[in-house]
């Protein structure tokens, strides 16, 4: 009797230090987070090329107009649905147009995102550690995803949105779960795909308790898509459908998902997710067909010729749940020490993995200098003219077509709207109401004729270098990233 107190004493004092571990290990992630974001949200600066323009979005649904129309010196719409922007519109018209007061938005729905990931842990795993661990180790993934969920971009609620369908799935509020889903296809297109599994799984578990609250999401998503096509005069889907539809995928870069994306960098995940969903694949719940949906959508954003790092964010929240919770239930369960010491050891290996320190995602000094120094040499190359930086949406005060918005158009071919969105441009730069001086970095032959034709190189400086994404600019002959200043000559 005494050595079974004492085998149960032991094992307490195991399972509170392997807790212990965990919890020290999840709280270092969300420190980290924390601290990577502090350095960030209040730069008054692009972080990514896409940021500025989004705002511009956001700037138009607070005018009463939808961001969709006809390509125009003044703005070509991405090719994302309305929702995200909406947020930050409110914000502007309230405080005026921010960069940092938008990127506080995404913040918050990424401490959110945190948040109903580790409910939904917890409540699967029944473990408060499990919980932890699952917010701590998506929090260390920040650099895993590309650094995009404090952007103004339309990551972060798209995450947030797929995080509250999870944890309602996990209790099984059916209804509010495709709610959820049904705002994630319309802040992504992405969302409709998990929107379309999860109807599935629950068609299939219960056809007659599933099929109103299937069909009221359905019919609740197609009377929002038609109002925006409607409202837009047919141009939402144009630029939704159409063009994404255009930039076609290779398939090979799949492997990078499978091999680079899952494997290498979520080892620990990848492998806890396919043995639990392989024990239950003769009856996989909505939950798993969420899983599996995010995994695809990931895979299918790895596929896609501009896909960035952001791809990933789908699957990597899921798996951070779905293979959490079986992991801490399993090293909890086992009788046997070294069983549990090794899952433990794994898991807080996997957040090693991914952990980035702060300082890599952090704005630097030099980049403030260069944005100064580019601002400063615009407005003596335009002379109290009208100037513009086609690569820093909202960088200058007159809107004008943003090269990065333009490219997605360009991505898929000789398409109409390519053609379209081009001559907006260039008409724009032969015009009278030309600005007097434009800083150029990203470029295509067309552009260049007309640079050539009309405008005269005034300044040759270092591009603003970006924390994230896409680094816009013109490689020099020491391959560092340059922009260009261009002059409107005086005929």
């Amino acid at each position: 009797m005494n050595e079974d107190a004492a085998g149960s004493n032991d094992d307490d004092a195991l399972g509170y230090a392997l807790c212990g571990l965990l919890g020290a290990t999840a709280a270092a992630g969300l420190l980290t987070l924390l601290m990577t974001c502090a350095y960030r949200v209040g730069w008054p600066y692009p972080l990514e090329w896409m940021e500025g323009t989004s705002l511009q979005h956001a700037l138009w649904l607070a005018r009463g107009e939808l961001p969709y129309a006809a390509p125009s010196a003044e703005l070509i719409p991405y090719v994302y649905p309305p929702l995200a922007y909406l947020p930050p519109a409110l914000a502007s018209s309230l405080l005026g147009p921010s960069l940092p007061v938008a990127r506080a938005l995404s913040l918050a729905c990424t401490l959110g995102t945190l948040t109903l990931l580790g409910v939904a842990s917890a409540r699967l795993a029944r473990s408060r550690i499990a919980g932890l661990f699952s917010a701590g180790l998506f929090a260390y993934g920040f650099g895993y995803g590309g650094a995009f969920l404090d952007l103004v971009r339309v990551d972060a609620l798209f995450v947030l949105c797929i995080a509250a369908a999870l944890e309602r799935l996990s209790v099984r509020r059916n209804a509010a779960a495709l709610g959820w889903l049904v705002a994630s296809a319309l802040t992504k297109q992405h969302g409709a795909v998990l929107l379309l599994a999860v109807s599935l799984a629950l068609l299939a578990h219960n056809r007659k308790a599933a099929v109103r609250s299937v069909g009221a999401a359905w019919l609740a998503f197609a009377a929002a898509c038609g109002a925006l096509q409607l409202a837009s005069g047919g141009w939402f889907a144009r630029y939704t459908l159409e063009v994404p539809s255009q930039h076609g995928l290779e398939p090979h870069l799949l492997a990078t998902f499978v091999l680079i994306d899952l494997i290498v960098y979520l080892p620990v995940l990848t492998a806890s997710s396919a043995l639990a969903l392989g024990r239950r694949a003769r009856a996989l719940e909505p939950l798993d067909a969420l899983a599996l949906a995010a995994v695809a959508v990931s895979a299918l954003g790895r596929a896609h010729p501009g896909g960035d790092d952001n791809v990933r964010l789908p699957a990597f929240a899921l798996l951070c749940v779905v293979g959490v919770a079986p992991l801490v239930t399993r090293a909890r369960q086992s009788t046997r020490p070294l069983v549990r010491i090794g899952l433990s050891f794994a898991a807080c290996m996997q957040a090693a993995v991914l952990w980035q320190p702060p300082s890599l995602h952090a704005p630097l000094r030099e980049t403030a200098s260069r944005f100064v120094a580019l601002d400063r040499e615009l407005a003596r190359c335009a002379a109290g003219g009208p100037a513009v930086a086609l690569d820093y949406g909202l960088f200058t005060t007159k809107p004008f077509i943003h090269t990065m918005a333009l490219s997605d158009l360009r991505l898929g071919g000789a398409s109409t709207l390519s053609t379209t969105g081009t001559s907006a441009l260039l008409d724009a730069l032969r015009g009278p109401r030309a600005p007097q001086a434009l800083a150029v970095g990203e470029r295509f032959a067309e552009l260049q004729r007309v640079l050539d034709e009309r405008y005269t190189l005034c300044a040759e400086l270092p591009a603003p270098r970006l924390p994230t994404g896409y680094q816009p600019g013109l490689r020099g002959a020491n391959g560092e990233l340059r922009q260009q200043v261009y002059a409107l000559r005086q005929r």
